[in-house]
């Protein structure tokens, strides 16, 4: 399920992605990831989040 909706969420951006004003969205893709990679690799042994059931 969740495959199918990666595959069709990839066709649909390379069909009506704003390809062209990609120079635009770029640093704010970097920011992305380096967050993300700064999130993993700070926090990869401390829980940020806990399921506790109510």
């Amino acid at each position: 399920m969740q495959t199918s909706f990666v595959v069709f969420f990839i066709i649909i951006s390379l069909l009506f992605g704003a390809w062209k004003r990609l120079n635009e969205f770029y640093p704010t893709l970097l920011f992305w990831i380096i967050g993300d990679l700064l999130y993993a690799s700070l926090l990869h042994d401390y829980r940020v989040w806990e399921f506790r059931p109510v």
